[in-house]
């Protein structure tokens, strides 16, 4: 009968009643063997999961220095009030401009542009002024023109009668312009669209980021501008 036997990890010959291997200090059972294994490698199990919160914690950096995003929209813009800019990406980015326009029409259409031309830093909102100071003096919001045709006719009227009407375009988001439509539902809209323009320091040419948008018309509280407006069915 064989009195010694070998070694499982290092195949010395050993005692066959030993548990443990005198030569790389190894145990013999397998359970044994394996505890033992996770006892001594604890500092390295720390480490790694030392190394894995770290990691986590550092994500947002890790993330813009692998994946930068670029996101840059606008959260108002009215010709009354201004527009707002939001900088949601992790680039400082330089905006140009913001550019609203009248779409579906091959004449007869205005466009609006915002100047901005400054800079906004990643995480920041950026307050742009109006393009033009307003002196319509009071009026009142085109509503309840029920006929498409007849609005498709009254809009032309309005892009060139600067006297009684004022054609406004809005980002769709805007505030002003769900307090509008709060106030009175059934105003009258025309189809619009836009953009906002900007530049990184790393890209080679502009971004544009559409703009979904919207119009009114407003006309001049006047007898005469009034008679306009009810002549086609409207309020």
């Amino acid at each position: 009968m064989a009195t010694t036997k070998n070694c499982k990890a290092c195949g010395s010959p050993i005692p066959q009643s030993a548990k443990l291997c005198p030569v790389c200090k190894t145990y013999q059972s397998g359970w044994r063997a394996f505890f033992h294994f996770l006892s001594s490698s604890t500092a390295f199990w720390v480490a790694t999961a030392s190394l894995i919160v770290w990691a986590i914690t550092q994500w947002p950096t890790v993330r813009i220095l692998l994946w930068p995003r670029e996101d840059v929209q606008v959260v108002a813009a009215n010709p009354l009030e201004g527009a707002v800019i939001v900088n949601r990406g992790d680039y400082e980015v330089f905006v140009a401009h913001i550019w609203l326009y009248m779409t579906g029409r091959t004449g007869d259409w205005i466009g609006q542009q915002f100047f901005v031309h400054a800079s906004v830093a990643p995480g920041k909102f950026l307050q742009v002024a109006p393009p033009r100071k307003d002196d319509f003096g009071l009026g009142f919001w085109v509503r309840n023109i029920k006929d498409a045709k007849i609005w498709e006719k009254f809009v032309d009227q309005a892009v060139n009668d600067k006297q009684c009407f004022q054609i406004l375009l809005f980002a769709l988001d805007d505030p002003f312009l769900r307090a509008i439509l709060e106030s009175a539902p059934t105003i009258n809209r025309l189809a619009a669209g836009g953009y906002v323009e900007y530049r990184t320091l790393t890209a080679p040419t502009d971004t544009r980021t559409l703009v979904q948008a919207t119009g009114v018309i407003r006309v001049r509280s006047t007898p005469d501008c009034l008679k306009k407006v009810t002549a086609v069915g409207g309020l």
